[in-house]
């Protein structure tokens, strides 16, 4: 997204219909503000492509006293050999990152990262947020999609809780177990007397996950 120099008014407002492809630097030069514009391409993101256009080695560009616009929150994870775009700005020491909106992703913490290395954070005026919000919701919504409980596990408990309430009856009591998966790689259920699932784990770490939350166990 094209934007002026920091201070001067913006010369268009967000139009792309994908509203994530482009990302504006203001680079300022000895006699001059320049403005750099650039989009995503062939897997590589636009903080990428920007820096590429002010050096082909983009690990040496110098963002010093620059001000970065950007359409969506700086990614912060990328496969091996690619670098996060919030790193790759603080690698550039840029001095401010304006982005147009936060990424709903819950592995995107671009704001913490610019904002712990001294990087000053802001965001678009509230209307053209807004603006971006709707041209990108039903891209944003698949980035933090509900959480679905599996199936109930067929296989022998390993562990079982109950809780008790002083002064109910017995059926208003809750008795939770806790069931492996049956193949590599699945969830652990805590699942109710009914087989209704109550929660679920997985990973190396799934029973001390569990744990955390029923130290009964």
């Amino acid at each position: 997204m094209t934007r002026q120099p920091q201070g001067s008014p913006a010369s268009d407002r967000p139009r792309n219909a994908e509203g994530l492809s482009d990302v504006g630097y203001c680079v300022p030069d000895v006699t001059q503000m320049w403005l750099i514009r650039a989009e995503t391409g062939e897997g590589r993101h636009a903080e990428f492509c920007a820096l590429k256009k002010l050096n082909d080695n983009v690990d040496n560009v110098d963002l010093s006293g620059c001000t970065v616009y950007t359409t969506l929150e700086p990614c912060s994870k990328r496969k091996p050999p690619k670098l996060p775009c919030a790193t790759r700005l603080i690698k550039a020491k840029a001095a401010r990152v304006v982005s147009g909106m936060p990424n709903k992703d819950k592995d995107v913490y671009g704001f913490s990262s610019l904002a712990e290395a001294g990087i000053h954070i802001g965001l678009f005026p509230n209307d053209l947020m807004q603006e971006l919000l709707a041209l990108n919701k039903a891209w944003s919504d698949t980035r933090r999609e509900p959480d679905i409980m599996p199936p109930p596990n067929e296989t022998n408990a390993i562990a079982n809780v109950s809780y008790y309430k002083p002064g109910t009856s017995m059926q208003e009591n809750i008795h939770l177990v806790v069931r492996p998966p049956k193949d590599v790689g699945g969830f652990y259920t805590i699942e109710d007397a009914t087989k209704q699932g109550c929660q679920h784990e997985e990973g190396d770490d799934a029973m001390a996950q569990i744990v955390h939350f029923h130290p009964q166990i």
